[in-house]
């Protein structure tokens, strides 16, 4: 099959359902009103997918998600037309909350942990990755894993994709040990 544009396998593997509040004031200590609220899906494998979505670069994230906040994150990539495939996990996926202040310009971000995944639903991510990447001309891993998964996940991911795609990874947990696995490139905030 000739593609018109490369596909993009993004492991996203700890997405977040997002939620931004704004204020006029915020001050720590008291009691905070907001006038708005927003959500969206977020981490880093979701960011990704977006800024390619916009350049025109087809991809598909591949992630964990549990819980009610995991099937709003389904809901959202679904309704944003962000190609995806899901692990359903036993646990929930975590919220994030960005505060904004109107007056003062300053952001403060509250990330709750990530809940812990399974030997059965990292099995299940791994296999999903093998037949994805299959047919994908790069693959970019996002952020770090969420707790439960062995601390070679992604080298693993890494060491199955290695010969078939470019590989960028963007993360700081155990980044050695996956960059010396194969990846082309690190990237790291």
């Amino acid at each position: 099959m000739v593609r018109s544009r490369p596909h993009i396998l993004i492991v996203g593997a700890n997405p977040a359902w997002q939620v931004t509040l704004h204020f006029e004031t915020l001050c720590f200590g008291e009691v905070n009103r907001a006038y708005s609220v927003a959500g969206v899906t977020g981490g880093k494998g979701v960011n990704a997918a977006t800024a390619l979505k916009q350049l025109g670069t087809d991809c598909t994230v591949l992630q964990f998600a549990g819980g009610d906040t995991g099937e709003r994150v389904c809901s959202d990539l679904h309704a944003r037309e962000i190609a995806h495939q899901t692990v359903t996990t036993h646990s929930t996926t975590r919220t994030c909350t960005t505060l904004l202040s109107d007056d003062s310009g300053e952001m403060t971000e509250l990330i709750e942990p990530s809940n812990s995944v399974n030997q059965e639903e990292e099995d299940a991510f791994q296999q999903y990755f093998r037949e994805l990447v299959q047919d994908i001309d790069g693959v970019a891993i996002c952020g770090t894993h969420p707790p439960g998964v062995h601390d070679d996940f992604y080298s693993s991911l890494i060491y199955t994709a290695k010969d078939r795609a470019f590989i960028v990874l963007d993360t700081y947990k155990n980044a050695k040990a996956a960059f010396a696995a194969g990846a082309h490139m690190l990237k790291i905030n």
